[in-house]
């Protein structure tokens, strides 16, 4: 059997006595695979984008998940998501799967971490516009 292909199939139960009568299953649809090469093509401080290389067999839509809760469904035939409002520096897991009627496949799973925030800019103390060439931090009461 392939992934995400229909199937027509007839079926009948048997016992000691004998066999029944034969039931017609059409249109009966293997889950989808999981979609291929999954990974990230843009990160910022609050977004990533992830994408995978192809529609999958057999599929009629994607879920996405984000820490293993599913946060969007796809149309078909997509290959990219954007999520957005997230916390800078923050590592996130991100899944697709593909659906079809008949469920869905297996989840692709990949780790991404946003951008930190930019540094924080010293100015020097002393005023003027000319560079620091060091700085010393101490910390007290610790």
């Amino acid at each position: 059997m392939e992934s995400g292909s229909p199937y027509n199939y007839r079926v009948a139960a048997e016992n000691d006595t004998g066999e029944g009568e034969y039931s017609e299953l059409h249109d009966i649809w293997t889950l989808p695979s999981e979609p291929d090469s999954f990974d990230v093509a843009e990160v910022t401080t609050t977004e990533i984008t992830a994408h995978w290389s192809s529609a999958v067999r057999g599929e009629e839509g994607y879920v996405f998940l984000v820490n293993g809760e599913e946060t969007e469904q796809l149309p078909t035939g997509s290959t990219e998501y954007t999520i957005t409002s997230l916390t800078a520096g923050t590592t996130y897991k991100l899944g697709i799967k593909a659906v079809n009627r008949s469920g869905s496949g297996a989840v692709k799973i990949l780790s991404v971490t946003t951008l930190p925030e930019a540094p924080v800019v010293v100015e020097d103390p002393r005023g003027g516009s000319s560079p620091l060439d060091r700085i010393t931090l101490s910390m007290i009461g610790f």
